[in-house]
């Protein structure tokens, strides 16, 4: 399944990835590369193997105020994470939490 949530609030649909992917499910999810977010390190980092995309632009994209299209990538980078029921633990990162 393909999914490309949202983005204002992607952690309830990374945490859903997570818990479908225990099923049996297998999901690529389009997000934020957000590694400092604890969403991140609660679904995504236990759960998926994430492949960098970069930063995108989007077809059919339009501004809210003033309905012209956007032509600039999305200002983060992105990460397509693939969330499902692995035989062994995908690599795993390193969290760093300065003191």
């Amino acid at each position: 399944m393909w999914l490309n949530p949202p983005f204002s609030s992607i952690a309830p649909w990374a945490r859903k990835c997570a818990e479908e992917a225990k099923l049996g499910a297998e999901i690529l999810l389009l997000a934020p590369a957000s590694v400092g977010a604890n969403w991140w390190w609660s679904w995504v980092e236990p759960a998926a193997r994430v492949y960098s995309v970069g930063r995108m632009t989007f077809d059919n994209c339009f501004n809210r105020k003033t309905g012209e299209p956007v032509t600039d990538p999305y200002p983060k980078d992105l990460a397509l994470c693939h969330f499902k029921r692995w035989g062994h633990r995908p690599e795993r990162m390193e969290r760093w939490i300065w003191q």
